[in-house]
């Protein structure tokens, strides 16, 4: 049998060495060479192809959703796992990534297979009494070699597969230890082609790096057919599913969830999670019917300012981009004489959420000057919309999906642009907003 032998390739420059080195003698690009399985020694690479076939004649067939047991992630993934689908869940250390797998291989009817790579059978039979049943059709392999576990695949040929974690997967034709870039690209590729031969759901488990992106390289973002972040706060229980890509539906849409000592429980009203009823008529609060992917969330935001004792004062601002909060300030500055250059303002969106919506512009600006003015929002009143540099206001997206949500909390003026009389005030700038909402002059 041939022996396959690995190379070193540069990304930057695709040269190839025999072994690795900190800098690439070719380009000078630092930390850029992968190792690389290359051609087994001693034969020739022959290039099948395979028969054209005109598009045409190509027939196609229903797709078969397996159900994952949430009615949230199945909408999440469009109908659930498709056979030979590959599914990449990454997350934070202790998120619980591998509770929310083992959940839903647990309530799969199909034959499951569970590859042990971080735990021990014992450890996870711990977790899956904990959390609920074990069916029969779930049974756990523990192996690092990826060979080994493709070996066990074409075995058994289950319809589910989790890899936990594809960053413990290794093969002996590498020379890198686990977790490196070339281990992890080759085994991702490996397990995605043998789900596409046996026609198994693969779902593997990564990790993020310090700055929140997927560990490992870019490629296995690309090999995978689905890339799904789990997101939350670990002292707290709220759990988020976001898609980052999903080839076969939409990147729009989120899941909700409660973990306990139980597992994941999904919550039927997220909206609930994100405001209380006790801060109403506080200084420092403004709620806004905001968008999470699709789905549309009643969210309370909180601002606090206080006289600063540093040189400079600090913006902190958590659940929304520190640099929109920076220019919201100027535009509050510049269109609503808001003098902060003493203060230091605190920005928070309730619950742990993090937005990238801009329709939350508005009640960011009116949270801040309630809170510096010492004035209450009057209550029933939600803001809406995206404040322009120069304090004019846009609609945002889905206006009516936003209304619709704002109406389903009892909300009885909510302020921003192109707001018809029957649902509250249609404000075009900033300095209109504030007039309406505390009958107060602005400029002049």
């Amino acid at each position: 049998m041939a022996k396959t032998s690995s190379s070193y390739v540069c990304q930057q420059c695709q040269a190839k060495f025999a072994s690795w080195f900190g800098k690439c003698p070719s380009c000078d690009s630092w930390n850029s060479l992968v190792e690389t399985v290359g051609v087994p020694s001693g034969s020739k690479r022959r290039a099948e192809t395979q028969p054209l076939q005109r598009l045409v004649d190509i027939k196609t067939v229903g797709k078969k959703w397996m159900s994952t047991g949430f009615p949230d992630i199945d909408r999440l993934l469009s109908g659930g796992f498709l056979p030979g689908m590959v599914m990449l869940l990454a997350g934070n250390p202790g998120i619980g990534k591998s509770t929310l797998l083992l959940q839903i291989a647990a309530s799969l009817k199909q034959p499951t297979l569970y590859i042990a790579g971080e735990e021990s059978p014992e450890q996870i039979r711990y977790r899956a009494d904990r959390v609920g049943s074990i069916p029969p059709t779930l049974s756990v392999l523990p192996e690092l070699n990826v060979d080994a576990v493709i070996a066990a695949i074409e075995t058994h040929k289950p319809a589910f597969v989790v890899i936990d974690s594809i960053q413990t997967m290794s093969t002996s034709d590498l020379l890198g230890a686990a977790g490196s870039i070339g281990q992890v690209r080759e085994c991702a590729s490996r397990l995605t082609i043998a789900a596409k031969r046996v026609g198994a759901a693969i779902a593997m488990i990564g990790h993020v790096t310090k700055t929140g992106a997927v560990a490992g390289p870019m490629t296995l973002e690309h090999i995978v057919d689905t890339v799904v972040m789990l997101e939350g706060e670990e002292r707290l229980n709220l759990r988020i599913l976001r898609v980052l890509k999903h080839r076969f539906g939409t990147t729009d849409e989120t899941a909700f969830f409660s973990m306990n000592e139980s597992g994941f429980v999904s919550a039927s009203d997220p909206s609930r999670l994100f405001f209380s009823e006790e801060t109403v008529g506080r200084p420092g609060m403004a709620l806004v019917p905001a968008l999470h992917g699709r789905r549309p969330l009643m969210v309370e935001i909180q601002a606090l300012t206080a006289p600063t004792v540093l040189s400079y004062p600090r913006r902190v601002s958590v659940g929304l981009e520190t640099e929109r909060l920076h220019v919201l300030l100027a535009v509050l500055l510049r269109h609503g004489r808001v003098e902060l250059g003493t203060e230091d303002v605190f920005m928070n969106v309730v619950g742990g959420l993090s937005l990238q919506d801009p329709g939350v512009d508005l009640a960011v600006c009116m949270a801040v000057y309630s809170g510096f003015r010492g004035r209450a929002v009057p209550g029933g009143v939600a803001f809406i919309g995206e404040v322009g540099l120069l304090g004019e206001l846009r609609p945002p997206s889905r206006l009516a999906d936003r209304v619709k949500e704002a109406k389903r909390f009892e909300i009885s003026r909510l302020v921003g642009p192109n707001i018809s009389t029957r649902d509250g005030w249609d404000v075009r700038t900033l300095e209109d907003c504030l007039r309406h909402v505390f009958e107060e002059r602005v400029h002049g």
